[in-house]
C-alpha cells in the first residue's frame, strides 16, 4: 500500500475530488459533461417549442390564405355565374327587340299597302267626282 498514492487509492475506491476539493462519488468530468448534456438539452427544448411556435404560425397564416383563397374562388363562381345570367338575359332581349322589329316592320309594310290602297280609291273618287261634276 505503500507505493499507491493517496489520489490512487480513492480513484481504487470510486471516490473523486473535484475543483473545490470536495469529495465525489462521481467523476467531476462525468458531472461537468452531465451538466452540458443537461443545458444542452434545455436549449434543444427551447429551440423545439420555438420551432413548433414558428411551425404553429406558419400555419395559421397558411390557414387564413387558405380560407381567403377559398372566398375569393367563391366570390369569383358567383361573379361568373352573375356574369352568365346577365349574358343569357341580354341575349334574351335581344331576341325579343329582333321580334319586335319584325313585327313592326310587317305591320309597316302593312300601313304602307293600306295607304297606297286609299291613296288610289281616294284618287279614284276624285277622279269620279270630276267626272260627275264635269258631265253636269
Amino acid at each position: 500500500m505503500n507505493n499507491i498514492t493517496k489520489d490512487q487509492f480513492m480513484l481504487s475506491v470510486g471516490l473523486y475530488i473535484d475543483e473545490s476539493n470536495k469529495i465525489c462519488i462521481i467523476d467531476p468530468q462525468l458531472t461537468d459533461k452531465s451538466s452540458e448534456l443537461k443545458n444542452e438539452s434545455i436549449e434543444l427544448i427551447d429551440k423545439t417549442q420555438q420551432f413548433q411556435q414558428i411551425v404553429d404560425n406558419f400555419v395559421e397564416i397558411i390557414e387564413n390564405l387558405a380560407k381567403d383563397v377559398e372566398n375569393a374562388r367563391i366570390n369569383a363562381i358567383g361573379s361568373r355565374n352573375l356574369l352568365k345570367t346577365f349574358q343569357q338575359k341580354h341575349e334574351s332581349d335581344v331576341q325579343q327587340l329582333m321580334s319586335l322589329i319584325k313585327e313592326k316592320k310587317n305591320e309597316l309594310n302593312r300601313f304602307r299597302v293600306q295607304y297606297d290602297s286609299l291613296k288610289r280609291e281616294e284618287s279614284e273618287q276624285i277622279d269620279l267626282m270630276d267626272n260627275l261634276l264635269a258631265n253636269k
